[in-house]
């Protein structure tokens, strides 16, 4: 399997999501001066490209959200149409540690924007190629 790289239209931002082992993987978020790298377990993650492959077919939009997550939560996808052209991708990547009723750990969001409509059904055929 390749890697994945979900690319925003503001140069340089993107997610790239890329196998690692048996049933784990590396999302890696890079936008500006942020640069974050988290390994999350997946069993399907051909949902992934099922729900980009949604977004591609809803390209003239939605109302509301629409989610992914990675089975455990420690990768989010939250998907927004603004109903002229363009989509909002918020991407959250955690690392939540519970241990004797103390949660540390980090979390770090950034926004991804995309063109709804050819980029995105490239972006969705590729998902399909790369994460299959």
């Amino acid at each position: 399997m390749l890697p994945l790289a979900i690319k925003s239209n503001n140069a340089g931002d993107r997610l790239v999501i890329e196998p690692d082992r048996p049933d784990y993987w590396t999302a890696t978020l890079q936008c500006s001066e942020l640069h974050a790298r988290r390994r999350f377990y997946e069993l399907r993650i051909d949902s992934l490209p099922l729900f980009l492959d949604g977004l591609a077919s809803n390209w003239r939009g939605w109302e509301g959200e629409r989610n992914w997550k990675s089975l455990e939560s420690d990768v989010e996808i939250t998907a927004t149409h603004n109903g002229r052209g363009n989509i909002a991708l918020v991407v959250t990547l955690r690392n939540d540690v519970v241990d004797s009723d103390v949660t540390s750990g980090w979390t770090v969001r950034a926004l991804l924007t995309l063109d709804a409509g050819t980029a995105l059904d490239q972006l969705a055929r590729e998902a399909t190629l790369h994460l299959r």
